[in-house]
């Protein structure tokens, strides 16, 4: 496993400012040519080939297999074909009865300074700070807490616990 010096090297990604125009230009152009081949060319051919291969399957079943000679087929076929339409339909439209008119998306509201500071376990002084920060670095050094450093220099530890499942014993 690698160790945590490892991860203390500042990425380029994080320092925009010291890749080249020119570098920037390459990566960009080379980006575009490919999404446009993707578009153009390779998703054609991958459409192309998928055709092919459904053409030879039905050719396969209903000629080789003599599968046109049986109406069965057929209304087994169209059966099944309808049965997953209707079902699909159905749910649809209890769905869209049952859910018409709410916003399921509800906001859990803007939190205070000092339900922020309780939450990390940090004073709301530094609750304060990290609201009114324009920038801020965040490094995951140990399992539940994060060290958090300031743009004025400020430095503190803070808990981390994303759904509030912290193995550390709450104080």
């Amino acid at each position: 496993m690698k160790s945590l010096e490892n991860f203390k090297k500042e990425m380029i990604i994080d320092k925009r400012d010291i890749i080249s125009k020119t570098r920037s230009f390459t990566e960009f152009t080379l980006n575009t040519i490919g999404w446009i081949l993707w578009f153009f060319l390779i998703r054609p051919l991958v459409l192309l080939t998928i055709w092919y291969i459904a053409y030879r399957f039905f050719k396969y079943h209903m000629f080789t297999l003599e599968g046109i000679q049986n109406p069965g087929f057929f209304g087994i076929g169209a059966g099944t074909v309808l049965l997953i339409f209707l079902t699909m339909f159905g749910w649809n439209r209890y769905n869209l009865w049952r859910f018409r008119g709410l916003d399921r998306r509800k906001t859990r509201g803007n939190a205070s300074a000092a339900e922020i500071a309780k939450h990390h376990k940090i004073t709301e002084e530094q609750a304060e700070k990290l609201r009114n920060a324009q920038t801020l670095n965040i490094f995951f050094e140990k399992d539940d807490y994060i060290r958090i450093e300031l743009q004025d220099g400020t430095k503190f530890e803070a808990l981390y616990s994303p759904l509030g499942l912290s193995s550390r014993k709450e104080n």
